[in-house]
């Protein structure tokens, strides 16, 4: 059965390869994982953002995956203090695959396929699939991890609201200075998604 059939079709297909081949590439160097301080910020969750606007919830599903899958790998591979908690494909995956779910979604209903409200629609789909990553990785960890976090819940809550508070803000604004400009000029090239 070819891809089409599928409802996957050539552009789709190329937009995976090169956003996943992106995400895995961000994986494995400094600009995927930007360590300041304890904080390790994350520019990674930026192309699944952009999949799920450009190609759809399936594309951002896929490159939320590839993201997902090479967390992980990063996790066994460069093992940190903190890697422990991303062996755990619920925290490692499942939250990077509804990135790009979300961006699509959120963008949709956003724009309402009006040309001025894109650019909008685009920012705010960046936030909201950003903080989609923040707090189901924050909220996994602390419930499969809260013992290891602190002694009690409320100690486990301020390791995991103070890593919201100093990742968040800066994961944010990177996804959304970087977004709008790149779905502008895809948007341009790339009619719309399949889904």
């Amino acid at each position: 059965m070819s891809a089409k059939k599928k409802g996957m079709d050539a552009k789709s297909i190329a937009l995976i390869g090169v956003l996943g081949a992106l995400a895995f590439g961000l994986s494995f160097t400094p600009f995927g994982f930007i360590s300041i301080g304890v904080a390790a910020i994350t520019t990674m969750h930026i192309p699944v953002i952009i999949a799920g606007i450009v190609g759809g919830p399936r594309v951002g599903a896929a490159i939320g995956l590839v993201f997902g899958i090479s967390s992980m790998m990063n996790a066994f591979l460069r093992p940190s203090i903190t890697s422990v908690v991303f062996y755990n494909p619920l925290v490692a995956i499942i939250p990077r695959v509804l990135i790009g779910v979300v961006a699509y979604y959120v963008y949709v209903w956003v724009s309402q396929n009006d040309t001025v409200r894109q650019k909008l629609a685009s920012g705010v789909a960046a936030l909201l699939a950003t903080l989609t990553n923040t707090v189901l990785v924050l909220g996994a960890i602390f419930f499969f991890y809260q013992p290891v976090l602190g002694d009690s819940a409320a100690a486990a809550f301020t390791v995991v609201g103070t890593t919201f508070v100093f990742n968040s803000i800066p994961e944010i604004i990177a996804a959304i200075v970087v977004t709008i400009p790149v779905v502008a000029v895809l948007k341009r090239v790339y009619k719309g998604p399949v889904l």
